[in-house]
């Protein structure tokens, strides 16, 4: 049942708050507490803050919001939510919020599916609002809950969300899309370059990011520079490239999933070094944007030497004093599963690899190497090369030149390609 209105108890309001929110026709209660008061003993004398629940920590910067969205079954010990969210306290990770939200059932319907639904429907309706940073590394397990059961629990949402709309946490329905959230920032960056007319450097730091690769073991290394609240990835930085992106990223961070590919396609990445400067709200999102990942802003490292941080950014570009390198590739053929995909690369300036002739060449193309347009040039070239007989039997019978390791891997495999992971340095 919908709720057709609600009451609110201020429990406390000396140097912080705790107010309670309920409705005589619904079962749900929410709380809000800042997070001075989280330990205080009239948050630990609400019996309902030791039932199961779900919560948001919320850090507050005028509209924008990054929020962390948790749940917490009720322990041996009778300790619920809020012993849960009094442990953040004491977390590095997760310890930066302003105030929480707690939402319980006053009648203790909430088991361990109901809080797997509630915690991923939250995080879903979270999810590309402009206003929001959401900071949870994946969606959450859906849980196995019956058609019946969440109907149920989507009413039991709708009307959590009419209370935190009501209370000032309005940031439900204010998604854009991609080209919205793009003309946005374009609007936003042209009013900032009118409103500056100089930027003293003493104001800039830098950061620097590394990281190892749990697939690969390479380790990324990556450039920040933090100009007048944004975040700017410099030029030349690695960009880690997944051959296998993580499933929640697509739904989690679609804007900056189709950035990604967007500067693939524009050849502003190239072989996973990033080739102009790119702006980002927070470290966080910058931190996403170079591991293809859910990160903590806090990976990036303040770096005070800024000449010896750009010699560093500097050596990460491409020599184009290459001595000749070659690299090869061996994989097992779709066409035929009796027969490997044996062919050979070689570097010999920046951004020229050759494909020597007598590479064997995939056959059969991959699905999603069929129907995606980004792909068109590539499959363009392949069919060209078949139909002038430049690919004959399977082999290739002259050199072809590519501007990257991952687009000459792509033309070879016909699907899709980490060039830094198909190609082995000989």
């Amino acid at each position: 049942m919908s709720i057709t209105g609600f009451s609110a108890q201020i429990i406390d309001s000396n140097d912080g708050q705790i107010i309670k929110y309920k409705s005589k026709n619904w079962v749900g209660v929410i709380y809000k507490i800042t997070k001075n008061k989280l330990s205080s003993l009239l948050a630990k004398q609400q019996d309902f803050l030791n039932h199961a629940g779900v919560y948001f920590l919320v850090k507050q910067n005028n509209s924008n919001y990054n929020v962390y969205v948790g749940q917490s079954n009720v322990k041996n010990d009778n300790k619920g939510v809020l012993w849960r969210v009094f442990q953040h306290l004491n977390s590095e990770k997760r310890n930066d919020f302003d105030y929480v939200y707690i939402i319980v059932d006053s009648q203790s319907n909430i088991g361990a599916t109901e809080l797997n639904y509630l915690e991923h429907s939250f995080i879903r309706l979270f999810t590309d609002n402009k206003n929001i940073e959401l900071l949870n590394d994946n969606c959450a397990n859906k849980g196995n809950i019956s058609s019946e059961d969440e109907a149920e629990w989507n009413v039991f949402i709708e009307n959590a969300k009419t209370i935190l709309k009501n209370v000032g946490f309005d940031v439900f329905d204010k998604k854009q899309n991609f080209g919205q959230q793009k003309e946005i920032r374009a609007l936003k960056q042209e009013e900032q370059k009118r409103a500056q007319t100089y930027t003293n450097d003493n104001e800039i730091k830098y950061y620097t990011l590394r990281q190892k690769s749990k697939e690969t073991d390479n380790t990324t290394v990556a450039y920040c520079a933090n100009k007048d609240n944004k975040y700017i990835v410099l030029k030349g930085s690695q960009i880690r490239l997944h051959q296998n992106e993580p499933e929640y990223f697509a739904n989690l961070f679609k804007t900056i999933k189709e950035k990604r590919e967007k500067l693939v396609l524009e050849n502003k990445i190239i072989d996973g070094i990033l080739q102009e400067d790119q702006e980002f709200n927070s470290r966080s999102y910058a931190a996403v944007f170079v591991l293809g990942n859910s990160s903590d802003g806090k990976i990036w490292v303040e770096s005070n030497n800024t000449d010896d941080l750009y010699k560093k950014q500097k050596s990460l570009n491409i020599n184009n004093n290459y001595k000749e390198t070659v690299f090869s590739l061996s994989k097992n053929s779709r066409f035929d599963k009796n027969k490997k995909i044996i062919a050979t690369l070689k570097q010999v300036e920046d951004k020229k690899f050759i494909l020597l002739s007598g590479s064997y060449i995939e056959l059969a193309e991959a699905q999603h190497f069929k129907e995606q347009m980004k792909y068109n040039s590539i499959k363009e070239l392949r069919a060209e090369c078949f139909a002038k007989q430049i690919i004959r039997d399977g082999v290739l019978q002259q050199d072809l030149e590519f501007k990257s390791l991952s687009s000459a891997a792509e033309f070879v495999l016909a699907r899709s390609s980490n060039g830094h992971v198909d190609w082995i340095k000989k």
